[in-house]
């Protein structure tokens, strides 16, 4: 299929910052240069060890802020990790809550994110309360 990149924003408590994104389908969480978590205002709350492409186990500082897609735009809020790293990387775990997959049926120039039909991850989050037994 070939590498897929797309637009998304990323918001942390300061600001926003749009960047195109490595779409990883084999990745579970977004990966962010870790100047951004300062830049838009991400506050660190803790570390994971992340297994990288190469095989490497790395400690990573972690964050959340929401990452957003499309028009109408699409939001999620993300526990994200913060490396040195040259790109932003967009995980798994981000399309589904984002309601989106890659599409595999496209040529590898023209790669796309399309919806999952289903609706995106926060607009599922409801309380209901159950009826009382009569």
């Amino acid at each position: 299929m070939g590498l897929v990149r797309a637009e998304f924003i990323f918001t942390g408590l300061r600001q926003a910052r749009a960047a195109v994104a490595l779409v990883d389908t084999g990745g579970l969480r977004c990966v962010l240069p870790v100047a951004w978590a300062q830049e838009v205002g991400v506050h660190l709350v803790g570390r994971e060890r992340l297994q990288l492409a190469e095989g490497r186990i790395v400690g990573a500082p972690l964050g959340s802020l929401w990452v957003s897609y499309g028009r109408p735009e699409r939001r999620v809020l993300m526990s994200d990790a913060f490396l040195e790293a040259d790109e932003p990387v967009v995980g798994v775990e981000a399309l589904e809550g984002l309601g989106l997959y890659v599409d595999p049926r496209e040529p590898s120039a023209d790669a796309r994110l399309v919806d999952t039909g289903r609706m995106p991850a926060q607009r599922l989050l409801t309380l209901t309360r159950p009826k009382p037994a009569e």
